[in-house]
């Protein structure tokens, strides 16, 4: 049995007071079962675990208006009985924030600022718990979109698989920007200009590290890069048909698992880009799209509907739905944990 964490984020779009809160849930051969709450703030859009403590557990959330307002990084200790411990909250500096990742050496934590188009960057203690911002990154640029890109938008930020350079997709300005450490300081140190209107939204690395995949919010396309020290080169570029906005990708490193919020389904395809099959998200506006540690089954957070679903992957790739979906308020992020 696997324990997990999900995350929430109220729609906007719908007037409803329902509560946002972290959840605990146990995993079992494609059964979720949903625990309990255990921290109650704002807005905890977005999850992740230090990379060398199993039991520091990390969320970006909101003060208050998250486009106003500037987003939190909330940390936590993990109890044996999977009950969290608040250790810090800091203040993120820009607002919205949707994304953070933690540097495989675990010394740094990355927050994607959204509404305001920034890159927080935090340093973390020998225990995993962030001690300040040290930087915080401010973008220039628009797109072709007239609302959707009239500035940046932060909405993605990842390290390589070697921790050398950290990857941050700009959907506002429909560019990915490449970081470096250069005497302690992270700096940008590449751009790879994409198409003009596409939005790149959330990515994935490959197995091996060499090639990077990106689905696009705007057109709902999905990009295939060859990777290298930082650098992305474009290889190849497919539209899932009517596929509308892009939400987020996943990979078993052989098949390649995309939301789809225009239309609330899910696509799979190969490492070609080759459309193996669509099924629907069983719910609305699938905003994350995640696999168990193992690849065996594929989470989706319907975040419109309220509940998320479970796939078994099958061997040749594709979905096959369990019936045990779990209700739940907006849901939006899924962590695995080792239990202790």
């Amino acid at each position: 049995m696997s324990r997990l964490y999900l995350g929430t984020k109220r729609l906007r779009s719908v007037a409803d007071d329902a509560p946002t809160a972290v959840y605990l849930a146990d995993f079992d051969h494609g059964a979720l079962n949903l625990q309990r709450a255990v921290a109650f703030l704002l807005d905890p859009s977005f999850l992740a675990c230090h990379p060398l403590r199993s039991d520091i557990l990390y969320a970006v959330a909101e003060s208050s208006d998250g486009f106003r307002e500037e987003s939190l990084l909330a940390t936590w200790k993990i109890e044996a009985d999977g009950s969290l411990t608040l250790l810090k909250t800091l203040g993120c500096g820009g607002t919205c924030g949707c994304h953070l990742s933690v540097h495989p050496s675990g010394k740094f934590l990355f927050v994607a600022c959204y509404v305001s188009g920034q890159l927080a960057i935090f340093s973390l203690d020998a225990w995993g718990v962030p001690q300040r911002r040290t930087q915080l990154l401010s973008f220039v640029g628009r797109g072709p979109h007239p609302v959707r890109q009239q500035s940046p938008h932060i909405h993605f930020v990842q390290s390589d698989p070697a921790g050398e350079y950290v990857l941050a997709t700009d959907l506002g300005s429909d560019r990915i920007v490449s970081l470096a450490l250069r005497e302690g300081v992270w700096e940008p140190v590449a751009t790879c200009v994409c198409r003009p209107g596409c939005g790149p939204r959330h990515g994935v690395f490959s197995a091996d590290g060499t090639g990077f995949f990106v689905i696009n919010e705007l057109d709902g396309s999905l990009d295939r890069y060859r990777y290298t020290h930082g650098i992305l080169t474009l290889e190849k570029t497919t539209r899932i048909p009517e596929g509308g906005s892009g939400g987020a990708i996943a990979t078993t490193g052989r098949f390649l698992y995309v939301s789809l919020r225009g239309t609330s389904e899910i696509g799979v395809l190969d490492g070609d880009l080759r459309l193996l099959q669509r099924v629907s998200s069983g719910g609305v506006e699938p905003r994350f799209a995640g696999l168990t540690p193992d690849g065996a089954y594929l989470l989706v957070c319907n975040q419109g509907s309220r509940n998320i679903r479970v796939y078994q992957v099958l061997e040749e790739g594709t979905l096959q739905a369990m019936e045990n979906d779990v209700e739940i308020p907006w849901p939006a992020a899924a962590q695995f944990v080792e239990k202790p």
